[in-house]
């Protein structure tokens, strides 16, 4: 399809990328949380969210890792409606990922919002070292970061 089919269908490249970033999320909300969504709540759960996000992060799906990981960066700085929507969608996995962590408290050794923190930097981690620098080792020692943070 040509680039003027493409932007005729959404309108303007605004438009096209809301669209993405829309799509995106929905994915990423499928394909990591879903499949983990009914575990039992607390630390199984945490620890289930944790290994499904390694997976999504470390697979082909989507190809080149995660979007938001890869969009985060280039829209941070950015004023507009596109920086707003990966904005949204990345505060929606935080207040997902801190109730689940709140859900462990007492069967994690660090406070909740912390192990969101230190969650998401392994996860950002992984990110750029698998993807990036093409590491192999990375998504071990990305597994054995969560372990360690998870007290597994």
């Amino acid at each position: 399809m040509s680039k003027s089919g493409v932007l005729g269908h959404f309108g303007d490249k605004g438009s096209l990328q809301l669209a993405v970033v829309e799509l995106a999320a929905d994915e990423f909300w499928r394909d990591v949380w879903e499949p983990v969504a009914a575990t039992p709540a607390g630390l199984p759960r945490l620890r289930a969210v944790a290994g499904s996000w390694l997976r999504y992060v470390t697979g082909d799906r989507p190809p080149g890792g995660c979007f938001f990981m890869a969009a985060g960066p280039e829209f941070d700085d950015r004023p507009g409606p596109v920086r707003d929507a990966i904005a949204g969608a990345a505060d929606r996995w935080h207040r997902e990922l801190l109730h689940q962590a709140r859900q462990a408290d007492g069967e994690v050794a660090r406070d909740p919002e912390q192990v969101v923190f230190e969650l998401t930097g392994i996860m950002l981690a992984l990110h750029a070292a698998h993807r990036l620098r093409r590491d192999p080792s990375a998504p071990a020692r990305a597994a054995r970061a969560v372990a360690r943070l998870l007290d597994l």
